[in-house]
């Protein structure tokens, strides 16, 4: 199949079977078009030409580009490769997938940065309540906080996404939806972690993935009751 078809046969595929969100789509798109236009420009024009061969070359040529791009950015290109090239042998397109022994770096594994209550409240105070603006970067900041939503979680928020009372549903990667508490509105020296990560807390020893300690703050994600 002509490169650009099977391209476009792939991208449809995880839009609409896989229902991947549109960051996501987009960097298939922007990986894999830049991986046709390096075939193209190496004369290859069909799936069918890409031989194993080939793919090492273009990972190497990636690789030693100037500037080097990050391990995670390499990952996530070869990623990429190896779905569209799998998905072109699993759907018949093509006799065997060329990408079998790629095999991604391994990214460096971090520990997750959480912020101190002094640092959120500076955040938080950072929006003018006297700015329209600022009263919508308040609440957007609340929210985040509040619930641990992601970024694209909560910009796709609609107003019909509000369940009931401070119950929001919210929709993560591959269209999964759950449904969290927003908390309560900090005070001055408040956080808005739910109850129920403190009493977990206390009756544990230790702390939910997501919830404050004494000393440092990250979100909660604190499942609403009967969802």
């Amino acid at each position: 199949m002509l490169l650009d078809r099977a391209l476009d046969a792939y991208l449809r595929h995880v839009t609409i079977e896989r229902g991947l969100s549109e960051h996501t789509i987009a960097a298939y798109r922007r990986d894999l078009g830049g991986y046709v236009e390096w075939l193209t420009a190496e004369g290859v024009v069909d799936t069918s030409d890409v031989t194993p061969a080939v793919i090492d070359r273009f990972v190497a040529d990636r690789a030693s580009a100037d500037p080097a791009p990050a391990s995670t950015s390499l990952a996530r290109l070869q990623s990429s490769v190896r779905g569209w090239h799998r998905f072109l042998a699993r759907e018949g397109i093509e006799d065997d997938d060329p990408s079998g022994r790629l095999r991604p770096p391994k990214a460096p594994r971090r520990l997750p940065k959480a912020l101190t209550i002094d640092q959120v409240e500076r955040l938080l105070a950072a929006p003018s309540p006297e700015d329209p603006l600022g009263v919508r970067d308040r609440a957007l900041l609340e929210l985040l906080y509040a619930t641990g939503a992601r970024v694209s979680e909560a910009i796709g928020l609609d107003v019909d996404d509000v369940a009931h009372g401070d119950v929001l549903r919210l929709r993560g990667k591959g269209s999964r939806s759950g449904s969290y508490r927003s908390g309560r509105t900090p005070g001055p020296r408040s956080t808005p972690t739910s109850p129920g990560c403190v009493r977990h807390s206390r009756r544990r020893g230790g702390h939910r993935r997501g919830c404050s300690s004494a000393r440092a703050v990250r979100p909660c994600r604190g499942r609403a009751p009967g969802w």
